[in-house]
């Protein structure tokens, strides 16, 4: 009698429902933690019935329907198991491949052996994604017998997480975190682009729908995710400098003929007071101001260094720096504000001013250009 024989009777058939079906596919597949190893059993007992193979049921899965609810299980245990130790680098996996007959038929066994090299900084995305090529090779083979249905939907069920974990443990740790080192990422670019390929040549991934080439998609713009990061590091550095520094101006600074009787407190305050030409009197600035300009100066000079679509997001990151100084220490002044307070005025927001300056230049180059062809 053959297994879809004994489903087609009903001896079996409860096992094509939802929870016949989880209860066939745990029997069917499933995790031995002392041997790190994933254990696949093609012949099954039914309700007493023995010999029923596991192709036969996948089958009777995907004719009523419930294939997805089926493989959910699985897909789940896989993940846990084999891909997340192997994107998380939590030790270097070697994938053993094994067919065997025992007493109950035959059965694939996936072993996950740790590397001889224990150095595990050491692992590339190439090696990583080559492990992860052959995880996949052995769910085609020995779990969906290189049935393309079967495996996109296998796909649909572990994908969206597996490209989450190669991008949170992986793609998004090896975003340069300097400008120059930004073209050694193309060789990260193109082994992703290979291996979301294979995977559509597995049949995990559709191969018409752009949507699955998440990996592909982050890598190629590691350019804006660089300068995400960077964004972030500029703001924190910035939010430290303000919190971490001395807001009080130098003393007696303002006054031309005021002198301070400490060399080292003479020196110290020197870059931060200035003589005016047109009045008698100095201009002082905090400390804390000091360092946010030198940062926003070292900042906007990365711009000029840098890629469009980086610079902008350097420049955000200055204008994001002032304004964070200005959240922190919002004073301000009007043209009647009293002469003897404008020493304590520490923040003038001069961007715009600039902004406007530059509008007009170039307003009289474009008259220029057009009454003077």
């Amino acid at each position: 009698m053959s297994g879809l024989s004994v489903l087609r009777r009903g001896i079996g058939f409860g096992c094509v429902d939802a929870r016949g079906a989880l209860q066939c596919m745990h029997n069917a597949v499933w995790f031995e933690q002392e041997n790190n190893s994933v254990h696949l059993k093609y012949q099954l007992s039914i309700r007493g019935v023995d010999g029923i193979e596991l192709h036969t049921i996948l089958k009777a899965m995907d004719a009523v329907g419930i294939m997805d609810y089926g493989l959910a299980k699985v897909a789940d245990l896989m993940i846990k198991h084999v891909i997340m130790p192997v994107v998380s680098f939590r030790s270097t996996i070697v994938v053993e491949w094994i067919n065997q007959e025992s007493g109950n038929g035959v059965k694939a066994n996936l072993k996950i052996l740790p590397s001889a090299d224990p150095n595990i900084d050491s692992i590339d995305g190439e090696s990583m994604y080559s492990v992860l090529i052959d995880v996949v090779k052995f769910i085609s083979k020995s779990l969906c017998f290189e049935n393309s249905t079967w495996m996109l939907c296998f796909g649909k069920l572990t994908w969206p997480r597996m490209s989450d974990l190669i991008v949170s443990n992986f793609l998004f740790k090896k975003v340069p975190d300097d400008a120059s080192k930004l073209a050694d990422f193309q060789k990260i670019v193109k082994c992703t682009s290979n291996f979301e390929a294979s995977l559509k040549e597995l049949m995990i991934m559709v191969s018409s729908d752009d949507k699955d080439e998440r990996l592909s998609k982050f890598a190629n713009n590691v350019e804006v995710h660089f300068a995400s990061r960077k964004k972030v590091e500029i703001l924190a550095k910035a939010r430290n400098q303000l919190l971490q520094s001395d807001f009080h101006l130098p003393e007696d600074g303002t006054r031309r003929n005021s002198k301070v009787e400490d060399d080292d407190n003479a020196e110290s305050s020197s870059d931060l007071v200035v003589d005016l030409l047109s009045t008698s009197e100095r201009c002082a600035v905090s400390e804390a101001a000091s360092q946010l300009m030198m940062l926003v100066h070292g900042t906007l000079k990365d711009v000029c260094l840098s890629s469009s679509r980086v610079g902008l997001e350097f420049y955000h990151s200055a204008r994001d720096s002032l304004l964070l100084y200005e959240a922190i220490i919002p004073v301000k002044y009007r043209s009647d504000f009293p002469v003897s307070m404008k020493e304590l005025v520490v923040f003038a927001d001069l961007a715009p001013r600039f902004q406007l300056l530059a509008e007009e230049v170039l307003q009289r180059q474009i008259k220029l250009v057009i009454y003077n062809p």
